[in-house]
């Protein structure tokens, strides 16, 4: 097929338990689920995906960051200061905390 496939050396695609194509084989390709033959360069015969690339690097830079950088990200309400912004308004289309939803100006 046309699709581009990321390699199956990545570690993502091994932990999915498909190493066993890294040497030659078929596959179905996970797009379009055409059969895919590798010929003898295995994995390595295939073409890079780059999009996929940048999405994985994003993913491990993500998650190797520590928790209280990513609890920094956390939205607070204003008028709740201890209150994190965790539902949406439908009323007023805002987010908000769950005080000012029961208690506060959104509670109607």
């Amino acid at each position: 097929c046309a699709n581009d496939i990321f390699q199956a050396s990545n570690p993502l695609w091994q932990s999915r338990g498909s190493t066993s194509v890294s040497s030659g084989g078929r596959f179905r390709c996970p797009s379009c689920r055409h059969e895919v033959v590798l010929d003898r360069h295995g994995v390595y015969g295939l073409q890079r995906n780059l999009l996929v690339e940048n999405i994985i690097d994003i993913y491990k830079q993500e998650s190797s960051r520590p928790l209280h950088a990513k609890a920094e990200q956390q939205l607070m309400c204003e008028e709740h200061e201890e209150e994190k912004i965790n539902i949406y308004c439908l009323t007023c289309e805002v987010p908000t905390c769950s005080m000012c939803k029961v208690f506060g100006a959104h509670k109607d």
